[in-house]
């Protein structure tokens, strides 16, 4: 009328795979070589810098404000220093970085945008894309093309679809639509965004929120990984310890805290 399920009492001992001093004075290393290139490349050519020296990294062609930056090192730094400089390298989070101030805005909290989407081949939807452009400049009704011709639902239905959105809300649609809605248009601009395979964005910035600085930021990177050398060198530590230890009776688990240098023991 009791019956138990079976429970079984666990002790093991785990072996912690953390990179060494020589880990990180490696990683110091490569970045100490590819810091004058990082800092006298071409901006143009920066993101196809970072990628040549490997940099753990990859280029982000949008701009922050201080808030969206995560870095505490380098927060208020990015602000105050003009275009062009450099900061660092640095240790943080488990990587060396260097940090480069590529450019510096005004961008808006928020705007209001109207857009739609036109598909079909490539030459096909641009002319069409222009000739819609056009009509509008003409004097034609957005939200009425936008329910003629758009691809997107949205737009279809609701002529548009405006709406209010912030930075990096229309990245879910494409990267370039939010970086021309940001960061190269303004307020009352009307704008199209050819995509791949066909599709051209056709959006109208209706009115444009509250502005705040914000900062575009090269970061070249390198994670300070444990190298192959450090993982097998902790691998034949804990292969040692299981050939001492073969049985719980000969490894002695309640005193390993004061035996072991590396290892920890969990209960």
């Amino acid at each position: 009328m009791f019956k138990q399920e079976e429970s079984r009492s666990v002790k093991f001992v785990s072996f912690p795979i953390n990179a060494s001093a020589a880990d990180s004075a490696n990683a110091s290393k490569v970045i100490a070589n590819a810091l004058e290139g990082f800092k006298t490349t071409e901006d143009s050519k920066i993101e196809s810098y970072l990628r040549v020296s490997e940099s753990d990294t990859q280029f982000d062609s949008t701009y922050q404000t201080k808030e969206q930056v995560t870095s505490a090192y380098v927060k208020d730094t990015l602000f105050k220093l003009p275009v062009g400089s450099v900061v660092g390298p640095y240790n943080e989070a488990g990587a060396y970085k260097v940090a480069r101030i590529l450019s510096r805005k005004t961008i808006s909290d928020s705007i209001q945008i109207r857009d739609m989407v036109i598909q079909g081949a490539a030459e096909v939807a641009k002319k069409r894309a222009d000739s819609l452009i056009a009509a509008i400049r003409g004097g034609s009704a957005f939200d009425t093309l936008a329910k003629k011709f758009s691809a997107v639902p949205e737009a279809k239905t609701k002529g548009g679809n405006s709406r209010y959105v912030k930075p990096g809300d229309l990245n879910a649609m494409a990267p370039q639509i939010n970086y021309a809605a940001f960061y190269k248009y303004g307020n009352g601009d009307l704008f199209k965004v050819e995509l791949p395979n066909g599709v051209v964005y056709i959006g109208q910035i209706t009115n444009a929120g509250g502005s705040k600085e914000a900062v575009k930021v090269a970061y070249l990177t390198k994670n300070i990984n444990p190298s192959e050398a450090t993982v097998n060198g902790i691998y034949a530590q804990a292969q040692d310890f299981l050939t001492a230890n073969p049985t719980l009776k000969a490894s002695k688990l309640m005193h390993l805290p004061k035996v072991l240098k590396y290892a920890k023991v969990k209960t």
